[in-house]
């Protein structure tokens, strides 16, 4: 008994926990990859639209299967009727008439357009489907990317914040050259511009990291009220980037699993499906029918329900209805049912097109950013070197504030150029990955 109480109050304790995380503010955690991508499936807008749409499309299946079984309706009609004129004193001047049918009908062979049309609703469920995940993944592919550039302003607004640590250490040393007498104001005043200047670049990169990270949260539908301060990624190890396969290798994976791709040939069966359901426009109908009826009236002198016995009625019948001269109808119908399947083919053909010029444009970006990013490397070190020796020699009076400033500049470029390529790398890479629908994270 203690051991089931004590299991009980574990579980108690967990479940606690488990909620007491769901309930964190978004600003508690720090945000992967992985949770960007999860989340947005769940919660955003558009994706739950596309899901609607879906449901839309299950109705029609369930509506257009009920049409092959028969209607069945009940129908009734009271009335009242004044004779002024009475011409005995067995009839009533005021009469009330009651009647009172069931009727049903049934298809029951329309060319098989009925059965038809419930491939076709099928059909469209399957377009919505791949409608759903086409958004999905559009949704996805800009997470990456906005992911990727908050590491990418990150990680910029951290170099900034250093290269300002090393002007104003260049301006406080300034100071000491300056009463010292070994530069001029001039020169002291270009120190100072510096630092300024690198404060100015830290605010505006600041304020883009805000702007990037805000139109995250509204991709991931969080709390569009609060501050993008209180939302932030986690940054991952970013590890070696390995060569990639062939871009011809990377577009046939992606065609086997591209959303589009299966939706342009999907389109394709379903109008070629249409052009069947309008063929068949030509074609005999033939439906059954019946009903009862019962009627009853008070200027009748006979008894209620001897009165509906007597008016006790029933039909079925048979109906045949041969097309002869539909003004063009099914002509105009096939016509453009085959326009439509044409369409449907160049479609494809664009699809396949688009998704070969996206993985292309991607391949080559890779591939040459992954190039900067190892050549930009060795030039950032080069530049470390430099910079540090122009420090050195400015602090010594063997250079002028000139050629300091340069060898920064130098040194920010190629630093701009490492973190640019690195990151349009990472990105490129993550894109490829993404289009062979492997699943995204660092």
């Amino acid at each position: 008994m203690k051991k089931t109480a004590n299991s009980r109050q574990m579980k108690k304790f967990f479940y606690i926990a488990i909620l007491a995380m769901l309930a964190l503010p978004a600003g508690a955690r720090k945000w992967t990859l992985r949770e960007c991508l999860e989340y947005a499936s769940q919660n955003n807008i558009s994706l739950k639209k596309n899901l609607l749409s879906i449901d839309t499309q299950e109705e029609n299946i369930l509506k257009s299967r009920e049409a092959l079984k028969p209607s069945l309706d009940f129908s009734t009609t009271h009335t009242g009727s004044l004779n002024p004129i009475q011409q005995s004193e067995l009839d009533n001047r005021i009469a009330y008439n009651g009647n009172y049918g069931l009727n049903a009908s049934w298809t029951v062979w329309n060319g098989n357009r009925n059965r038809m049309a419930i491939q076709a609703s099928e059909m469209n469920k399957e377009l919505a489907q791949y409608e759903y995940q086409i958004n999905a993944n559009s949704i996805q592919e800009q997470i990456i990317q906005l992911y990727v550039q908050i590491l990418y302003t990150n990680e910029q607004l951290e170099v900034n914040k250093k290269v300002l640590e090393i002007s104003e250490a260049n301006y406080q040393r300034g100071v000491s050259m300056y009463e010292a007498g070994s530069i001029a104001k001039a020169d002291l005043a270009q120190l100072q511009v510096q630092v300024a200047n690198d404060k100015y670049s830290i605010t505006n990169v600041e304020g883009q990291l805000k702007k990037y990270k805000t139109m995250l949260k509204l991709l991931l539908e969080l709390n569009t009220g609060s501050s993008a301060d209180d939302f932030d990624v986690a940054v991952p190890t970013i590890g070696d980037m390995p060569d990639l396969p062939s871009a011809t290798s990377i577009f046939e994976a992606a065609k086997a699993c591209r959303p589009e791709i299966q939706k342009s040939q999907k389109q394709i069966e379903a109008e070629k499906l249409q052009l069947k359901i309008a063929e068949a426009q030509g074609k005999p109908v033939i439906s059954m029918s019946g009903g009862v009826g019962l009627s009853h009236s008070t200027a009748n002198s006979t008894a209620f329900y001897n009165q509906l016995r007597n008016n006790f009625n029933a039909n079925v019948g048979v109906n045949v209805n041969i097309p002869i001269l539909d003004n063009r109808s099914k002509k105009t119908a096939v016509n453009l049912a085959k326009i439509n399947i044409l369409n449907a083919q160049l479609s494809q053909v664009d699809a396949a097109n688009s998704l070969w010029k996206s993985i292309d444009s991607y391949w080559v970006e890779a591939t040459t950013n992954k190039a900067r990013y190892e050549s930009a490397m060795v030039t950032v070190e080069s530049n470390k070197t430099t910079y540090s020796l122009l420090s050195e020699q400015f602090r010594l009076g063997m250079k002028n504030i000139t050629e300091l400033n340069q060898g920064k500049a130098n040194l920010l470029n190629a630093l701009q150029t490492q973190l640019e390529s690195k990151y349009l790398a990472v990105l490129y890479y993550k894109l490829l990955d993404f289009y062979q629908c492997k699943e995204i994270d660092f």
